[in-house]
């Protein structure tokens, strides 16, 4: 019964805090800017080639207003990273 209360604490908690995380995500310049530093400092050529991929698409959904579609280029981004 406890491990049960335990585990249903966890999936709740892990639950709540995946929309806090793509709310914090913005898709504007600064934020470009940021996720652009730290995919340029990534040291897995395959992965950053792909993540520099992900941040055209990011970049061009950006310019086409997209917002939802620019997060979730950038939070694979983030992923990657």
């Amino acid at each position: 019964m406890l491990k049960s209360a335990i585990a249903l604490c966890f999936v709740a908690a892990t639950l709540s805090a995946v929309p806090a995380r793509a709310a914090e995500m913005m898709c504007d310049e600064a934020s470009m800017t940021k996720m652009k530093t730290g995919v340029m400092a990534m040291t897995d050529a395959s992965k950053k080639e792909m993540a520099v991929k992900e941040m055209d698409m990011a970049k061009l959904a950006m310019e086409k207003k997209d917002e939802k579609g620019c997060i979730s280029h950038m939070e694979k981004i983030q992923g990657m990273m």
